[in-house]
C-alpha cells in the first residue's frame, strides 16, 4: 500500500478534466500585453 492522499492518475483527472486547470495557467494575450491570474504570476516570478 501507498502512502498516497490521491491516486496520480485520479488527480489529473480532478485537475484537468473536471477543473480545466490548463486554462488556469496560461498567460493569454489583451491589448498587446501578457494577462494572467495574479496567483500564476506570483509562482512564475517565484521560480525566475
Amino acid at each position: 500500500m501507498t502512502d498516497t492522499l490521491i491516486d496520480r492518475r485520479d488527480l489529473s483527472f480532478q485537475l484537468y478534466e473536471v477543473l480545466g486547470v490548463e486554462v488556469l495557467a496560461e498567460p493569454r494575450f489583451v491589448d498587446g500585453k501578457v494577462a494572467m491570474l495574479p496567483q500564476v504570476k506570483q509562482a512564475f516570478d517565484a521560480y525566475a
